[in-house]
């Protein structure tokens, strides 16, 4: 039993990097090769020094993959449910930030799956791909807030 959960870890394992990969090459422009080591962390073109601005794929990347893997495999205990908070706050530029929100088409493309997670983004007005508009549940803008002093 030892060894079949061993060999079943190391292959979810393996699929993870391969999305993440994937994932990670398609957004960031100097991605060369990506890698998860033994406490699942990830590792960037061997470990080099990346940029701030980098940080910001490199995390919802990672999150988009384990979401994808629950989607697909019923054992893999993630929730199935991001909130991602103002992803911009950490220098990376706007393009490069709708590019990186936008892959999360990619991790859910099958529309089975769609009544199956929820994803929350707070994230500045059109921070975010044009295609996501219809998704767009409340903007703050002007005098709207989200707390109202009673009258």
């Amino acid at each position: 039993m030892y060894n079949d959960a061993l060999s079943e870890m190391q292959n979810l394992v393996g699929e993870f990097t391969q999305e993440y990969d994937a994932l990670m090459k398609s957004t960031l422009k100097n991605c060369k090769h990506t890698e998860i080591k033994e406490d699942y962390s990830p590792v960037i073109n061997y470990g080099e020094h990346l940029e701030a601005s980098a940080f910001v794929p490199k995390r919802l990347m990672y999150f988009f993959t384990l979401l994808n893997l629950s989607l697909l495999h019923d054992e893999v205990s993630f929730p199935r449910f991001l909130l991602i908070d103002t992803p911009d706050t950490a220098g990376i530029d706007d393009d490069n930030l709708i590019e990186s929100i936008s892959k999360i088409e990619q991790v859910t493309k099958n529309e089975n799956d769609w009544n199956n997670f929820q994803i929350i983004l707070t994230t500045a007005i059109n921070k975010y791909p044009s295609e996501f508009e219809k998704a767009v549940f409340l903007k703050l803008e002007g005098q709207k807030k989200l707390l109202n002093k009673r009258e």
